[in-house]
């Protein structure tokens, strides 16, 4: 497990055959994130608090609480988001997206 003063990271690249205002429209548009992800009440503003809501199972609520750290319209999307119960907090259930 690491500790307070560790991270981890994961960078990923991937080319969409999609115009680039589709893609950001499904990223930051409530209603086309749930068409492929979840129910959210996402809004693309620096400071937004919002909640992804999923299915609860077992030691988990379901929910992931987020909030937008940096927007560049058609170009990149920061949030951070932490879910589930705080016993699991430890496991990597807090991060940046």
């Amino acid at each position: 497990m690491l500790d307070a003063t560790q991270t981890r990271s994961l960078t990923t690249e991937k080319d969409l055959e999609h115009p680039i205002e589709a893609v950001w429209r499904a990223v930051t548009d409530s209603e086309w994130l749930d068409v492929w992800f979840f129910p959210n009440d996402i809004e693309p503003v620096v400071g937004h608090k919002f909640t992804i809501w999923s299915r609860p199972i077992e030691r988990w609520d379901g929910e992931f609480k987020c909030q937008i750290l940096a927007v560049e319209p058609g170009v990149m999307l920061r949030f951070s988001w932490s879910g589930g119960y705080d016993e699991l907090k430890g496991f990597g259930l807090s991060d940046r997206v």
